[in-house]
């Protein structure tokens, strides 16, 4: 509980303006932030404190008498008592526990009351938002989907697009059954809720009283609300190899604890599946109960959520033939990476990323939160626990103000958007699917979608977010403006002014245009709402505008990425083909690839270290002139990979060798060691050199390499020794769509006359898979092979 007591140095003041007041103060316990909130309706004044990540209540029934005023707010072991002495400042001292400090709170310019009132949605707005998703599907920006809109437990829109099966031509049908992965969270964190309503623990319950391998020096000060929080020091991810090398969610947890954290818990935020997974843990442990049984009972069934599943190997055929196929791979580039006829994605329920669900189910669920915890007449959660999940923890590094420019938190398994208060909470999955509840209007936004890595769902939020809290629109242009740029006219390169060593790809796609940096990002833009401007088909404070010369030709390029503003002028590839000639002569001697066909099959063993993840494992490399094999063991994880000049496949001990295809094959073709370091101009469609560089202290030559299908890369050719240094290149990942790798080669050493790299440092532009480390540590020119090692790979369990 904490007191809070405020003495006006004059009478009691009519709050014409509701008042907010906020403070911040360093504890022992970390940085906590107040807000103090008074107001006066009809006479009657309320009003509202909070401490930001600790708790928040609203307070009425305010007693003013000569001294001032006082009231009690149960929330946190915290105690305020101060006094009012200007509509500027609050003046006081905080005391927790035996520590006091004194406490300044300043008045903020912006009070509650101007934030954004979100107003009722039109039909009109309605039919905008659903033509919205079938553009995305007539653009290919998603495969299929479905949106449905319910407010006050009215359903007000609902449609499904596109496709449930791209190959086989399958209509999506409404309220099919989708695969929400980490929408499973908040349920997860609601079920922790129920305990710490019982009593059976509460937030700053130590994890190791509950799971003993959590008993160690490193892990013992982790509770129960850094695992809500995600501040518990645990990376993305601790799962290391195929689910079905696991035994159970037990040994998920206990694996965690073993992998260790990565900073001291509460100190930061880092979103990690493991939170939800040792959550989950938990609750089997004090319920004595598997996970999914809980679940079931405590949530599943007094909601009615009938067609919400938990593992497929309970369901029957026809519920299986709801599910859509899963695609991943972006805009116009999509690749099915799994159906409902092929193996179970998950052999066990992992409570951060197993449900599936429909827009139906999933609705009920955030109306319960919507409804302070009450669902058809019974409590199924308290008002408290309402008030402790929805309550912002840490600020969302990186994540763009969706609704009211608000400032995106996560709260205890919720992403919430606060302007202060709460606007919006929801959250979304990473195959593609989107759920927002909108408390003050009980409105819920439901956009499912099987495409994985796609930006549609925030690209909704956007138009979502212009049609409840609409605002002028801003621009650099003045308004008479040269006429609009087209996407044919700003098509070319552009140099980043920020570094030396990039630039920009901008790419006509009809009236669109996809904006290309090698080694970083792939990314769509729209036509915008102002003249020369194309907008991010997600984030409404990122966008490109484009500037003529006097003669109206486009020379360069505004970009604005989350505010930040920066003039790239347009430039053209060097046409001089004897410079180009020249340094690719360069690199072709300096690598001798020429000779691969007398001294292949080359072997090479080492080691593979994703220093990111924590795993490492052993690598064997082997190739000639036409062929390559490249395998990776890590513990009893396989993975082959088979590239020939004709064909290329890929294939694991947990998935089916696949055969891989277009801009997939293309690029596995372009990565085998007999393309990579031999004659380009046989292998690219297009080959160009593009400036003189300096690399830390080399001397460098950068060359822009275009394939016939898929994305350019950078090359970077050491002047003095023609070796390749560093590659700056996007590839498309099953599962994550297209990815930005930047890899560095050095420690070269000659294998009978042919110069290879012994070590290579790979950034991945996700923190999926982050930095990757291959080092070899054996080379054998003239290699035994067997007749099938060039074969598609097979028995690999």
């Amino acid at each position: 509980m904490f007191i809070l007591i405020l003495f006006f140095l004059s009478k009691r003041p009519l709050l014409t303006q509701p008042q907010h007041w906020q403070g911040f103060l360093d504890l022992d316990s970390g940085k906590v932030t107040i807000q103090v909130m008074l107001s006066e309706q009809n006479g009657l004044q309320s009003g509202h404190l909070e401490i930001v990540g600790k708790g928040s209540a609203p307070f009425d029934s305010v007693a003013w008498n000569e001294e001032g005023l006082s009231f009690e707010v149960r929330a946190a072991d915290l105690a305020f008592a101060g006094k009012y002495t200007s509509p500027a400042t609050l003046v006081g001292i905080l005391t927790q526990r035996d520590e006091s400090r004194e406490l300044i709170l300043n008045q903020l310019e912006a009070d509650p009351s101007t934030r954004p009132t979100a107003s009722q949605l039109a039909q009109a707005q309605l039919q905008a938002l659903g033509q919205k998703v079938q553009n995305m599907v007539d653009q290919e920006e998603i495969v299929g989907g479905e949106l449905c809109i319910i407010q006050k437990q009215k359903v007000r829109f609902r449609q499904a697009y596109g496709w449930q099966d791209k190959e086989t031509k399958q209509k999506m049908p409404t309220d099919a059954l989708y695969c929400v992965r980490s929408m499973t969270k908040p349920l997860t964190g609601t079920l922790i809720q129920m305990l710490i309503d019982q009593g059976k623990l509460n937030e700053d319950t130590p994890v190791h009283t509950i799971l003993p391998f959590f008993n160690t020096p490193e892990l013992q000060d982790i509770t129960v609300r850094h695992l809500l929080t995600h501040s518990s020091g645990f990376p993305f991810s601790t799962i290391d190899r195929p689910l079905n090398q696991y035994k159970d969610l037990m040994q998920v947890a206990r694996e965690a604890a073993e992998q260790g954290i990565n900073f001291k818990p509460g100190s930061q935020f880092q979103y990690s599946d493991a939170n939800a997974d040792i959550l989950g843990a938990i609750i089997e442990t004090i319920e004595k109960k598997p996970f999914i049984e809980v679940l079931q009972t405590r949530l599943l069934d007094p909601l009615a959520m009938k067609d919400t599943v938990t593992l497929l190997a309970h369901t029957n055929a026809p519920t299986r033939a709801r599910i859509p196929s899963a695609y991943s791979g972006g805009t116009a580039a999509w690749q099915q990476h799994w159906g409902p006829n092929d193996a179970d994605i998950f052999p066990f329920f992992l409570p951060s990323q197993s449900l599936f669900s429909t827009t139906t189910d999933y609705a009920r669920f955030l109306q319960l939160w919507i409804n302070q915890g009450s669902w058809q007449g019974q409590q199924l959660l308290s008002p408290a626990a309402i008030n402790r999940g929805l309550t912002p923890a840490f600020p969302i590094p990186k994540n763009p103000s969706i609704f009211a420019e608000s400032n995106p938190a996560y709260g205890q398994q919720w992403i919430l958007h606060t302007n202060p208060h709460l606007i919006a909470f929801g959250h979304d999955g990473s195959d593609g699917t989107y759920a927002w509840a909108f408390p003050e209007q009980d409105l819920i936004v439901l956009f499912f979608t099987q495409s994985r890595g796609s930006m549609a769902g925030l690209s909704l939020a956007q138009s979502l977010n212009e049609m409840l809290f609409p605002k002028k629109e801003d621009s650099h242009f003045s308004a008479d403006a040269a006429e609009s740029v087209t996407a044919e006219e700003a098509a070319g390169l552009y140099w980043d002014e920020t570094n030396a060593l990039a630039y920009y790809v901008v790419i006509a796609q009809k009236n669109r245009l996809i904006l290309e940096r090698p080694g970083k990002m792939r990314t769509f833009f729209k036509p915008g709402k102002v003249p020369n401007r194309f907008e991010h088909e997600a984030r409404n404070d990122t966008y490109l505008e484009f500037e003529r010369d006097s003669s109206g030709q486009v020379q360069a390029m505004r970009t604005c990425f989350a505010g930040n503003i920066e003039l790239d002028p347009r430039f053209q590839v060097d046409t001089n083909a004897a410079a180009t000639r020249e340094i690719l002569v360069h690199f072709r001697k300096a690598h001798n690839m020429a000779t691969i066909d007398t001294v292949g099959p080359i072997q090479m063993e080492g080691t593979i270290n994703y220093k990111t993840r924590k795993m490492e494992g052993q690598i064997k490399l082997v190739f000639d002139g036409q062929n390559q094999r490249f395998e990776v063991q890590i513990g009893a994880m396989k993975e082959v990979s088979v590239t020939t000049e004709e064909a290329a496949w890929v294939g694991s001990s947990a998935t089916e060798t696949q055969a891989l295809q277009g801009e997939r094959l293309e690029a596995a073709q372009l990565e085998r060691w007999a393309n990579r370091f031999g004659d380009w101009t046989q292998n690219y469609a297009q080959v160009h050199v593009l400036k003189q560089i300096q690399l830390g202290d080399r001397a460098c030559t950068m060359v822009r390499v275009v394939p016939h299908l898929g994305s350019g890369a950078t090359m970077f050719i050491d002047n003095e020794t023609g070796q390749l240094l560093r590659s700056d290149s996007l590839v498309q990942i099953p599962g994550l769509g297209v990815v930005g790798i930047i890899s560095h080669f050095d420690d070269y050493r000659e294998v009978e006359g042919i110069n290879l790299p012994f070590h290579a440092r790979s950034l991945f532009a996700t923190p999926l898979i982050g930095e990757v480390e291959v080092t070899f540590n054996q080379a054998e020119p003239h290699a035994k092979t067997r007749k099938s090692t060039f074969w598609p790979p097979r028995n690999l369990n």
